[in-house]
């Protein structure tokens, strides 16, 4: 089972029983954040002590993929869960990956429901660059002059119809320490 603290005056219980998939508890984590969103609940905790690492991980990761809401240009009928508190017997190590996993899934939502008219071709690359530049990750931007070099027709005749100039974003992650098997 796992208590989920809703606030100081209720209290909801989740039971979880039996084994299920992994996938399973990405299910129930997203059905959670429905349940929080139904109920207008802005912080909850969650019990998991006992459970699996790899399936608190799930039921985090599916409960944040269901927070994300594209509401840039939104002004009325947000909701946001700002707190969601885990006891759980898991590394933070891990817990901070997924998180900053699901920050870079969210990055490239934004990226895609973004208006082209808004996300033009030199915001796009400014934007990329920012978010890989450093730590083990390369970025190469080729220009008109490279992609005609390189004879990619395809992008060059797609790009025919824009006011842009195009561009192809080349990222690299190259892991400290890393051996070719």
């Amino acid at each position: 089972p796992c208590l989920v603290d809703v606030d100081a005056h209720s209290k909801a219980l989740l039971f979880v029983s039996g084994a299920m998939p992994v996938n399973s508890y990405r299910h129930v984590g997203a059905k959670w954040f429905d349940v929080c969103s139904e109920w207008n609940l802005t912080r909850c905790a969650v019990d998991t002590a006992g459970a699996e690492p790899i399936n608190v991980l799930a039921f985090v990761e599916g409960f944040l993929l269901a927070c994300y809401s594209f509401a840039r240009y939104k002004t009325t009928g947000l909701f946001a869960v700002s707190s969601l508190t885990l006891k759980a017997d898991i590394e933070s190590h891990a817990l901070s990956s997924l998180v900053s996993l699901i920050d870079k899934v969210n990055w490239v939502k934004d990226a895609v429901n973004e208006p082209s008219n808004v996300l033009t071709t030199p915001k796009f690359i400014k934007r990329i660059t920012n978010l890989l530049s450093g730590g083990n990750t390369s970025v190469d931007v080729l220009g008109m002059a490279k992609l005609q070099a390189l004879e990619m027709g395809g992008i060059l005749a797609v790009n025919s119809g824009s006011s842009d100039e195009p561009a192809m974003v080349v990222a690299e992650y190259k892991p400290a320490n890393a051996v070719n098997s």
